[in-house]
């Protein structure tokens, strides 16, 4: 969980994987209804920093969250950060099909005074 003070928050994102990752960070409003699976909203205005990246083996990152729409105190939002596997240049192609899988984690984020 992210806490949210004002219109400010900062989150640590790290790659404990042995292979680069790309990261992308989008902020969305929840629109979860109570007792069902989390469901995102509109995504939402905010300057987040950097909100795409790569990470290497190991590293961290620290993310800082301003955001610029509207938020009532105790409101809900979601944070997804998308992890991508970074492709390494094959040295010759290859003939067969390959799949790449993303891994998203949705962050919940509370609005505090």
């Amino acid at each position: 969980m992210v806490q949210l003070h004002g219109r400010d928050a900062e989150v640590r994102i790290g790659n404990p994987t042995q292979r680069p990752l790309a990261v992308s960070i989008t902020l969305y409003r929840d629109a979860t209804t109570p007792g069902k699976p989390v469901t995102l909203g509109d995504s939402l205005r905010a300057r987040i920093s950097p909100s795409t990246f790569t990470l290497q083996p190991g590293v961290e990152q620290t993310v800082r969250l301003r955001v610029q729409a509207s938020v009532r105190q105790g409101e809900v939002l979601r944070l997804a950060v998308t992890f991508t596997p970074v492709e390494e240049p094959e040295p010759q192609p290859r003939p067969t099909m390959r799949f790449i899988m993303a891994v998203r984690y949705l962050v919940r984020v509370e609005v505090r005074p």
